[in-house]
């Protein structure tokens, strides 16, 4: 767990060296709300693999905020969540959703 609350509250690739985020930090519980309302017409959710693990990712394009969940058949474990700070990251996430709704309904 510590982990996880390391990673929703601090930014950066290397994860020996990461930097407190004050925007993740005032967001601190988003995640429990976006898992609980995540049938909410603003929360987009899809999922992906990463490696061996499928994840589930709800996005609340209102906040600019994304929850990333792991399957692990008999529960989700939070992997992250965080503020999403670029136009081009939220462009980018918004196309992978638009992407698995159009793969889903092939």
């Amino acid at each position: 767990m510590h982990r996880t609350f390391y990673h929703i509250t601090h930014e950066g690739e290397d994860e020996s060296n990461r930097k407190p985020n004050f925007r993740r930090m005032e967001r601190i519980r988003f995640p429990k709300f976006i898992i609980e309302n995540c049938k909410h017409n603003d929360i987009l959710i899809w999922k992906n693999k990463r490696g061996k693990d499928e994840r589930v990712l709800l996005l609340n394009e209102a906040e600019n905020y994304i929850v990333i969940l792991t399957d692990r058949g008999e529960y989700f474990m939070l992997i992250t969540a965080y503020y999403v700070e670029t136009k081009h990251r939220k462009e980018k996430l918004v196309k992978e959703y638009k992407d698995y709704i159009k793969a889903k309904t092939a």
